[in-house]
């Protein structure tokens, strides 16, 4: 069970619990059954570049509708795994010669059959860039970014994976549905500040952005109140002090902001307290 190989970063939070900050918010984000393979090669005096590539079991979106029972998803019911491509460079020293913040870019690629059933088959796929980039003054430039379709079991997509086409046959006749990929984009920076060992701040914005032109010709379930979300965003800052050895204090604000296909944003706002051992 592993971080996606697309999205192997997130923004630096430790009033996060159970899902990492910006999660369907941007951040891209699952822990699932993984088989990985990564080969470095060294260019030079602290710099090399990396190819990993992996297949993954992909979940669908969204709590199980029997807590009781797993059924196949999708991703299962095609009979294929996902898979995931990585290309990246990094390098380890600045100008002076002395260790700088890790720096690095790289690009990702995923594809994953999906299997309807009687409502057909969709293809998902991305194409994600990630970097890490140390700045003068102690500051450190972090972020992801990707653009795709099929990704609500991957963190994106606002808790979907498919819009769906209702239409009748005919006066009178039966309501048929067609489901179509959902095109979904997203990302995330943060800018860190951290002139000593035991202090660090941060800022953080992410946003995940469904298709509007599809979102606003789907079929939209007044039972399902994620089937008209169209777009998260989360605003985030925190202050990190380590007063003595591995103790931790962190004070975190947080502001979500989610908006439905017609209506105004849903806003909540967060103010958290960390505590605790890092090892």
């Amino acid at each position: 069970l592993e971080r996606l190989l697309i999205a192997p970063t997130s923004p630096t939070s430790y009033a996060s619990i159970g899902e990492p900050a910006m999660s369907w918010s941007g951040n891209l984000w699952a822990w699932v059954p993984q088989l990985a393979f990564e080969k470095n090669f060294t260019v030079g005096e602290g710099k090399q570049f990396t190819l990993a590539g992996a297949f993954v079991d992909v979940p669908d979106p969204g709590p199980s509708t029997n807590p009781y029972q797993r059924g196949a998803t999708a991703a299962e019911s095609s009979r294929y795994p996902g898979s995931e491509a990585r290309i990246g460079y990094s390098w380890g020293r600045g100008q002076s010669g002395q260790p700088a913040p890790d720096n690095s870019i790289a690009i990702s690629g995923y594809w994953s059959p999906h299997n309807y059933g009687r409502y057909g088959s969709v293809d998902a796929w991305a194409g994600t860039v990630d970097w890490r980039i140390g700045l003068p003054g102690r500051l450190a430039f972090s972020g992801s970014a990707y653009k795709g379709a099929v990704l609500g079991g991957l963190g994106g997509g606002a808790f979907k994976d498919v819009s769906a086409y209702r239409y009748q046959l005919g006066p009178g006749g039966p309501w048929v549905y067609n489901l179509v990929p959902l095109r979904n984009e997203g990302g995330w920076a943060q800018l860190k500040f951290h002139p000593v060992y035991w202090f660090e701040a941060n800022g953080a914005f992410g946003q995940d952005n469904d298709s509007a032109e599809q979102m606003r010709y789907a079929y939209v379930s007044l039972a399902n109140p994620y089937s008209g979300l169209a777009r998260n965003q989360t605003f985030l800052s925190n202050v990190i002090f380590r007063p003595a050895g591995s103790f931790l204090l962190s004070l975190e604000y947080r502001k979500l902001r989610s908006w439905q296909l017609i209506s105004p944003a849903n806003q909540a706002q967060i103010f958290g307290l960390a505590a605790g051992f890092e090892f």
